[in-house]
């Protein structure tokens, strides 16, 4: 039968005090809960009274020396009531306090019955069980029994730790030497990329030296033209002719200008690529670097095969935005890339049996996309065979070809 809101409140309150008195060990309260023909029953076989005054005794001696160091927590209290009794069933977690530290010991089950006297509701009867092999005869609650176990588990914790410990310096030890090892790979495979720029970059060198050169001459040949034109009279003197020559000297060292400033931004492009890379990004025109990068890899590929043939074209995007990336990582992905289309399509135009329709062809190309820059580098090279298409994401796997007419896009956010 339900009880009363009220009633049932009042007898929870008066149920949850007796255990307070129990954890607490105070005797007199704990003997005033009770009837004096009161039975309880505990969980060793020693457990068990038939009135209130030997559970009384058997608190003093036996919990009184872990008062303060049971408690239970997530308790859940249900009261019945038939005629004048009242049983009550409880589950709660039993915890204990070990060196100051409260411990899960175990799930306990408690039924009682009360009865309404005329000094209010007693408890008539009372089972408590612990169900748990580390209690022994004598104990109410194991916990010598638990203090052991819990020193055996710190002292594994503590080997544990230290194996753990010994393990995380050797990873820490790993991951330097990984890092120190990766740094050697990277800075060896920009040293690799340097090699294939070098005949490259000499025969972009050679154009604006040549162009130097050139103008050098034709200016010395044109400053003797007006040395010549200087000795004669004034009457003599063509000022006109001396006027055109000073102008035509004057272009000159424009042009000449002009191509150091382009001999010098080459071997600054390859200092760049060959130092180690801080790994800042910069605001980068991508259609010059793209543009120079495609020159030195036909020029280096061309120098290292004299009989390789191939056209290259640009189809770059006007005015684009200058990207923020890292010039020399960029500059050698192109290069990368860019290699391996000539390598694809002078392969091809070797073959045994040569289309006779077949013209190498590499072409790079950029588009602005709105919130990104797209880089394509095209050839009609072999493609990628059938076989490895599901493996060209594979770490280590050698850059194939794709197939005729697809080619490697890659995307990059605007500044």
């Amino acid at each position: 039968m339900k009880l009363p809101e009220k009633l049932e409140a009042e007898v929870t309150e008066l149920y949850v005090e007796y255990f307070e008195s129990l954890f607490s060990a105070d005797v007199g309260k704990y003997m005033s809960f009770f009837v004096d023909d009161f039975k309880q029953i505990g969980t060793t076989q020693e457990e068990v009274w038939f009135n209130k005054t030997e559970s009384g005794k058997y608190l003093a001696t036996h919990v009184e020396p872990v008062a303060g160091k049971i408690e239970f927590r997530n308790r859940d209290i249900r009261l019945e009531g038939v005629d004048n009794f009242i049983f009550i069933i409880e589950q709660a977690d039993c915890f204990v306090n070990i060196d100051g530290l409260w411990v899960y010991y175990d799930r306990v089950r408690v039924s009682s019955v009360m009865q309404d006297s005329a000094t209010g509701w007693k408890f008539v009867q009372q089972h408590i069980s612990f169900p748990d092999c580390r209690t022994e005869e004598g104990q109410t609650v194991g916990l010598e029994k638990i203090k052991a176990e819990n020193n055996q588990l710190r002292e594994a914790v503590k080997r544990r730790t230290a194996e753990l410990e010994n393990i995380n310096r050797e990873l820490e030890n790993t991951i330097v030497k990984l890092k120190s090892t990766q740094a050697q790979l990277i800075q060896s495979e920009k040293m690799a990329s340097l090699g294939e720029l070098t005949a490259g970059i000499a025969h972009e060198i050679q154009n604006p030296l040549n162009f130097v050169n050139n103008f050098s001459e034709v200016g010395k040949e044109l400053i003797d033209e007006v040395e010549v034109e200087r000795a004669k009279s004034q009457e003599a003197r063509d000022e006109t002719l001396v006027s055109e020559i000073l102008w035509e000297i004057k272009e000159n060292l424009s042009k000449i200008n002009h191509h150091g400033k382009r001999a010098d931004a080459i071997v600054k492009g390859m200092l760049e690529h060959s130092r180690a890379s801080s790994g800042e990004k910069v605001p980068t025109d991508i259609n010059a670097l793209a543009d120079e990068f495609l020159r030195l890899a036909y020029h280096g590929f061309q120098a290292k095969d004299k009989s390789f043939s191939a056209e290259y074209k640009t189809d770059f995007a006007p005015n684009l935005p200058k990207v923020n990336v890292v010039p020399q990582e960029m500059g050698r992905v192109l290069l990368n890339i860019i290699n391996n289309a000539f390598q694809a399509i002078n392969k091809l135009s070797k073959c045994s049996e040569p289309l006779e329709s077949f013209k190498p062809l590499v072409i790079v190309s950029t588009k602005n996309l709105g919130d990104k820059i797209e880089i394509s580098i095209t050839d009609n090279g072999p493609g990628i065979p059938d076989s490895i298409k599901d493996k060209i994401l594979q770490l280590f796997l050698p850059l194939s070809r794709l197939e005729k007419g697809q080619d490697w896009g890659c995307h990059w956010p605007m500044i």
